[in-house]
């Protein structure tokens, strides 16, 4: 019968329905795939991070340069 299984660990026993351990795989697969797509992501994010500034007195590299002011 698939109903039920037994899982062991740490010197116990436990049944656990088929739909649960299905569930528990699932969950795990999809971590497993976020985690490479965070992984892939992170560094484009960073480059992103690199060229998107807040203020645009910080888009020079020069941070010396002068500040105009009115006219």
């Amino acid at each position: 019968m698939e109903a039920e299984f037994l899982a062991r660990g740490k010197g116990t026993e436990t049944l656990i329905h088929s739909q649960v351990r299905k569930i528990k795989e699932e969950d795990e697969n999809i971590r497993h795939w976020l985690l490479a797509q965070m992984i892939e992501i992170r560094p484009m994010l960073r480059e992103l991070k690199k060229r998107v500034t807040q203020s645009p007195l910080g888009q020079s590299s020069d941070s010396n340069r002068p500040i105009p002011v009115g006219n």
